[in-house]
């Protein structure tokens, strides 16, 4: 029971944190006039929500977007690809929701406690 607590607290505390750095991220993007990521941010809150639900397929499609995102991050700065200029606090705060997107998912899948409570929101 100690195991599915630390688990809890572990992953409301990683969802809690994307979900926050993620809205700011997308109010930013709205505040210069970028519309086109709105879809993709109601379908990022809905994972997170589906997650903290113990829905298991949730949590898998989170690690696969997130290695999506990651290929083509590196597909972008290999390409030096750059669609507009941004302001630096748009890619400071972005890439802070990329780092903790890329911790939360190894520890989705390595973390048991983690794992433990999904598995027991899920049932």
């Amino acid at each position: 029971m100690q195991q599915v607590n630390k688990g809890k607290r572990i992953a409301l505390t990683l969802i809690g944190s994307n979900l926050l750095l993620v809205l700011l991220v997308e109010m930013l993007r709205l505040s210069q006039g970028i519309f086109s990521n709105l879809l993709g941010t109601a379908v990022w809150i809905v994972t997170m929500i589906l997650i903290y639900c113990g829905v298991k397929k949730a949590k898998w499609a989170f690690v696969i977007f997130t290695a999506w995102n990651i290929v083509m991050l590196i597909a972008a700065w290999a390409g030096e690809v750059v669609i507009s200029p941004l302001p630096m606090n748009l890619w400071i705060f972005a890439m802070a929701a990329f780092l903790l997107q890329i911790a939360t998912s190894v520890v989705f899948v390595f973390s048991t406690s983690v794992n433990d409570f999904l598995y027991k929101q899920g049932h």
